[in-house]
């Protein structure tokens, strides 16, 4: 945790010392866990990718990245993470993007498969359809 009279200009990469005082860990089972994990070593963190019920004994704080949010609820099940994750959660730091906020969220529209319901917030979810289709790409049209 950073603290108040910490300026942001400490936050440099390699001179870091709140970032070296723990162990962050990113979610690893599907969606940006990548991007994150590279920032953070940017800011000279240390990082473990959370892929098991073991990992979560070696962190501090944990990032939930964006990504396919029904997709990463099968395999936070499917692995034997949910009730893990849900634990940690309760008395652990928590830093959630996109699907990461979906699972943490009281509720969502539309309804998701399954939340934590660790944050009361309702989550407006995209409309795009499955995440290959999750895009917004910039087009050019020609109208008759």
């Amino acid at each position: 945790m950073i603290s108040e009279t910490m300026k942001s200009s400490q936050i440099v990469a390699g001179n870091n010392t709140a970032c070296a005082a723990c162990t962050v860990g990113i979610l690893a089972l599907q969606g940006g866990y990548e991007s994150h994990q590279h920032i953070l070593k940017t800011l000279g963190c240390t990082t473990i990718l959370v892929r098991t019920v073991e990992d979560f004994q070696k962190i501090d704080r944990l990032i939930l990245p964006g990504g396919e949010s029904t997709t990463i609820i099968k395999l936070l099940k499917r692995h034997h993470l949910w009730d893990t994750l849900f634990k940690f959660a309760q008395d652990h730091p928590v830093f959630a993007t996109c699907a990461g906020t979906i699972l943490m969220g009281s509720s969502s529209e539309p309804e998701a498969e399954d939340q934590l319901k660790l944050v009361d917030i309702h989550v407006i979810r995209n409309y795009y359809g499955t995440q290959i289709n999750s895009r917004i790409v910039a087009l050019s049209v020609t109208l008759p």
